[in-house]
């Protein structure tokens, strides 16, 4: 795995780094605790300044993306300081793209992330400023993509107060209007236990 990582430091052409990320992905998508061991050797960093400075909707950013979700997916959870350099990367390419093997990948891994809880872990996706562009995708057609984003969009909502009304300021509840009458009783159910979470709360 050395070998591998060495090659992400080095001046070699995009295209032998995106191999070697595509490699990185299938090692720590086979089990946790060759996700962990990439982890603590800085794998995450190294693959998210590579795609920050990458041009947008390349087969770079897509297998590189797909790599970032393997290293921040699985039972038992990662340790979120270890993951929490790829938020403000998902965000910047969740902006940049609409293709959709690409917006499949990071819509789910938000939803793994913000489901194991932690308003540190809220706090840094409001910080990303990605609810708005969490809300658009709401209304994708592709089911594989607007769950996801239901799902991350609800776990913020039992978050602190401030941060679900943040969420609420974004448009979340008219998104979610727009939406209580869609046809999959499953999208039904979650928006009206997403909305149940807001009256819950404090009324002001």
């Amino acid at each position: 795995m050395h070998v591998l990582i060495s090659i992400m430091d080095s001046p070699t052409h995009i295209e032998v780094k995106e191999q070697t990320i595509w490699c990185l992905g299938n090692i720590s998508g086979d089990n946790t605790r060759f996700r962990d061991a990439l982890l603590d050797l800085g794998v995450l960093h190294k693959i998210c300044e590579l795609v920050d400075c990458a041009a947008p909707n390349t087969s770079f950013v897509r297998n590189a993306i797909w790599t970032l979700a393997n290293l921040c997916k699985g039972k038992p959870p990662a340790a979120f300081e270890k993951v929490e350099r790829a938020i403000p990367t998902f965000a910047k390419v969740l902006a940049e793209t609409d293709t959709q093997e690409i917006l499949n990948d990071i819509c789910w891994t938000l939803s793994y992330i913000t489901d194991e809880g932690g308003d540190d872990r809220i706090l840094v996706f409001l910080q990303c400023n990605m609810v708005p562009r969490l809300c658009q995708l709401l209304r994708h057609q592709a089911m594989i993509i607007a769950v996801p984003c239901l799902r991350t969009l609800g776990n913020i909502l039992t978050a602190r107060d401030d941060y679900a009304q943040h969420a609420i300021d974004c448009g979340v509840l008219e998104s979610f209007t727009e939406l209580l009458d869609h046809p999959k009783k499953a999208i039904r159910k979650e928006i009206c236990w997403s909305i149940s979470n807001v009256t819950a709360g404090n009324p002001v």
